[in-house]
């Protein structure tokens, strides 16, 4: 699209594209105008990446932010210098063990 133009994509392509941007957008300045209603307004950024971010990945961050949430709760002391590293941990974690397992695969040792 960057080298073509908007016009070589696919017109339902096009659409999704336009009626995302628009919903980018509306999400960004309805947090300026109703700044009340912030808690309730998803952001845009985080709704772009998940879209665009592999569901495996969006697991290991929920995990990630779950495990730091019950840590936040139950040991609130300890919280600032752990939930940091549990949920880094948990990304890291998945992302080593999918690169084990395509290292498994290209030695023939997986399926």
């Amino acid at each position: 699209m960057l080298s073509k133009g908007f016009a070589t994509l696919h017109p339902t392509a096009q659409v999704a594209l336009s009626v995302g941007g628009a919903l980018g957008i509306l999400m960004v300045l309805a947090e300026r105008w109703w700044p009340n209603a912030r808690p309730f307004i998803p952001s845009a950024a985080a709704l772009g990446l998940g879209f665009t971010t592999p569901a495996h990945n969006s697991i290991a961050m929920a995990a990630g932010a779950a495990v730091a949430l019950v840590l936040e709760k139950w040991w609130a002391a300890q919280a600032e210098r752990t939930v940091v590293p549990v949920s880094s941990g948990f990304i890291a974690g998945e992302s080593l063990i999918g690169v084990a397992l395509a290292a498994l695969v290209v030695l023939g040792l997986g399926s």
